[in-house]
């Protein structure tokens, strides 16, 4: 694991989840690096791929509010290091899985199902994200 792999991994739970919690923060580094570990189509070769794999995680769209700021944010960053902490913590495997293995979340409260949700295998509710697995 490089130091871009835990940048783009903070950058993410940042992006997507800065407000969600601890839990939700968690939940949403196991979810990128469930998606590395899986191999499937919306894996990267690394961490960093991974979460900047086009339309895969929104904060990286450029479209989307977040991404003008997160891309020019370091880990020496006062807002990103929280993020940094859950990031690390959940690849080092300090933290546990509180998804049981989900490659796949969406905001519930602010978009309808995606495609991707109805054959999916729902696990749980983190504050506002469900929380899927069994995406082919």
């Amino acid at each position: 694991m490089k130091e871009s792999d835990i940048l783009a991994l903070s950058q993410t739970i940042w992006g997507e989840a800065r407000g969600e919690g601890d839990d939700g923060m968690t939940a949403v580094a196991h979810v990128v690096l469930n998606r590395w570990r899986s191999g499937k189509w919306f894996a990267g070769e690394t961490i960093e791929a991974t979460a900047k794999k086009p339309w895969q995680f929104s904060c990286w769209n450029t479209n989307d509010p977040n991404w003008p700021k997160i891309g020019t944010m370091s880990l020496d960053n006062s807002e990103l290091q929280k993020c940094a902490y859950f990031a690390l913590g959940a690849a080092l495997g300090y933290l546990p899985d509180n998804t049981d293995g989900s490659t796949h979340y969406y905001a519930y409260d602010v978009v309808a199902p995606p495609n991707w949700a109805s054959e999916a295998t729902f696990v749980c509710r983190i504050n506002r994200h469900e929380f899927h697995k069994g995406v082919n």
